[in-house]
């Protein structure tokens, strides 16, 4: 049975929510010398990009304010190069991305 896109929304938000509460008492120093938040934050990622990724290509029209395309870049690169994450730019993506992101979201959610 194929899922609908407010399963998926509800997905990302779930995953946003997830990390920025991993966060929310850390700094840079603490998120870099912590590998289990990194881990537990680089998984919340993935399956932010990867619900964003099922989200019908009508859907994703209809909301040109819901950064899609960032997001299944990220999963991909989080998948695909493993290997070598640079946590830098996944602390960037914690501080910058995700609040709005996040509004986006429940916005989104608001409507449906």
């Amino acid at each position: 049975m194929k899922k609908d896109n407010l399963v998926y929304i509800k997905d990302m938000f779930g995953a946003t929510e997830q990390i920025l509460e991993y966060c929310d008492e850390l700094d840079y120093l603490k998120f870099v010398n912590t590998k289990m938040i990194q881990d537990a934050v680089i998984r919340n990622l993935e399956i932010l990009g990867e619900a964003a990724n099922k989200l019908s290509d009508d859907f994703v029209h209809d909301h040109p304010d819901l950064p899609v395309k960032q997001a299944r870049g990220m999963r991909n690169l989080l998948v695909h190069q493993y290997d070598y994450v640079n946590v830098d730019e996944v602390w960037k993506v914690i501080e910058k991305d995700l609040p709005p992101l996040q509004e986006v979201l429940k916005k989104i959610l608001n409507e449906l």
